[in-house]
């Protein structure tokens, strides 16, 4: 049963962390007023309560660093699973800072009925049915979300690209990149655009979706559509869908 009172009708939404050393406390609860939550980060990033539409509760998973989640250790699944306890009693819906999640989605599920999304993985399958083309997956690592995925029923429909031989991107997978130098979120934008665009000219040229991985990626969503028009899945824009108000203007 969820803490949020759903008698005001506006949801919480409930944000598991990776382990780093700049956070304040391994949980907290904040308005979207907040720019700052229990980390430095800005608007933006998902550890930013003012990302979000609605309030926010934020948990540590504590374990789960850049490295252990990486390789998909069973400390960072135990701690994913903790944190999930923390956020079930508060939130109206789960999610996660960081797709390589994905390798413990299963056990983040078990025991608890509150609705999630654990990474933005878990939307190949709605990328799969939007159109026959292959699926075009954007991530921080090649290499580990093609391990993560070599068994997975679409993989000969996915062109997987990764941006780590970017200076800023590379820097932005240390343990703690918050508090450390050689990234910038313009530098991050701009590497992100030239991997983007030599990607559609090549291994993407075909693709009918594109999915986004690394929970960095949804900021510079503006970048993708200097790009191309298909269809662009991330789990910030799930999420935000799932809690927030529907505004259409006339």
């Amino acid at each position: 049963m969820s803490g949020t009172d759903r008698s005001a009708k506006v949801p919480r939404l409930g944000i598991v962390l990776l382990e780093a050393q700049h956070y304040v406390d391994d949980f907290g609860l904040f308005e979207p007023t907040d720019e700052k939550g229990i980390g430095s980060l800005p608007t933006g990033f998902f550890e930013s309560p003012s990302t979000w539409p609605v309030p926010t509760a934020y948990a540590v998973a504590r374990g789960a660093n850049t490295t252990s989640t990486l390789r998909g250790d069973r400390e960072m699944a135990e701690g994913l699973r903790k944190a999930i306890e923390k956020l079930e009693a508060v939130a109206d819906f789960i999610t996660t800072d960081c797709g390589f999640f994905y390798s413990a989605a299963d056990e983040a599920r078990r025991g608890t009925s509150v609705p999630m999304i654990v990474s933005g993985l878990e939307l190949i399958e709605l990328a799969g049915r939007l159109s026959p083309a292959p699926i075009g997956v954007l991530t921080a690592s090649k290499s580990r979300v093609e391990a993560m995925l070599a068994e997975h029923p679409d993989r000969d429909r996915l062109h997987v690209v990764g941006v780590e031989e970017g200076t800023a991107w590379t820097a932005i997978g240390a343990e703690d990149f918050a508090s450390m130098r050689g990234w910038d979120v313009e530098a991050l934008r701009e590497e992100l655009r030239v991997v983007a665009a030599t990607a559609f000219r090549g291994e993407l040229a075909d693709a009918g979706t594109l999915l986004l991985e690394c929970t960095v990626f949804p900021q510079f969503r503006d970048v993708l559509r200097e790009i191309t028009s298909i269809p662009i899945l991330d789990v910030a824009s799930f999420a935000t869908t799932a809690v927030g108000p529907i505004r259409i203007t006339p």
